[in-house]
């Protein structure tokens, strides 16, 4: 049953914490620590073959890497100039 007074006043008002908590479902200690059994899945979602993904990531790692590399290359080439320039 849903309560029409604020949830704040559970924390100034003795009847209203000791109502709240005698509402809160009962949990048992450790409970969180047991073993449960896996929950069905409904939806088979296909996954692609390891070797195909380690692949996708390897080329997608040295793409970042060579972008990077790049970028700083061509930002140091920037500042040499700048300085070529001022001098």
């Amino acid at each position: 049953m849903a309560s029409m007074i604020s949830p704040e006043l559970a924390l100034v008002d003795p009847v209203l914490r000791t109502d709240a908590l005698r509402a809160l479902p009962h949990v048992e200690p450790f409970d969180f620590l047991r073993f449960k059994e896996p929950q069905p899945t409904y939806a088979h979602s296909r996954r692609p073959p390891l070797a195909l993904a380690a692949a996708v990531y390897a080329a997608s790692s040295l793409a970042r890497v060579a972008v990077m590399d790049g970028l700083f290359v061509l930002g140091l080439a920037a500042a040499v100039l700048a300085v070529n320039v001022l001098h």
